[in-house]
């Protein structure tokens, strides 16, 4: 299993891009998925998503900073994973996704992906 764990105050580090699964996910999650009229956030996020139909960009995962640590928060957290990394079985990157989140600690999101048979396990300082 691969543990990586950021703190999203500093940035990410560009050697997680060295592995290209990593690297994959790391930008499927932390790339702004883009805002809708629905949620209140036009405008925010990856413009160019209004340029197709079929393809979307990113993760809503921003949209859970200072958020309560809460049993529904992380469960808000384990849809806009999956619906991030989504596209990974649409593509044939793998055939099994699973995602679950939990709290280490304070300020703090873990998520544990499955993809296959291999396992990262994220902890994100400050996504909280």
């Amino acid at each position: 299993m691969t543990k990586v764990v950021l703190d999203l105050n500093t940035g990410i580090p560009f050697n997680l891009y060295e592995d290209e699964l990593i690297g994959a996910v790391i930008l499927s999650l932390f790339c702004d998925a883009r805002g809708t009229e629905q949620d209140g956030t036009v405008g925010r996020g990856w413009w160019g998503d209004a340029l197709t139909e079929r393809d979307e960009w990113g993760s809503r995962l921003w949209q859970l900073v200072r958020s309560k640590d809460t049993p529904e928060t992380l469960r808000r957290a384990e849809d806009a994973a999956n619906d991030a990394l989504r596209w990974m079985l649409e593509d044939g990157v793998c055939e099994k996704l699973s995602i679950t989140a939990y709290s280490p600690q304070r300020e703090t999101l873990g998520l544990l992906i499955k993809l296959d048979n291999r396992r990262f396990e994220l902890e994100l300082k400050h996504a909280l």
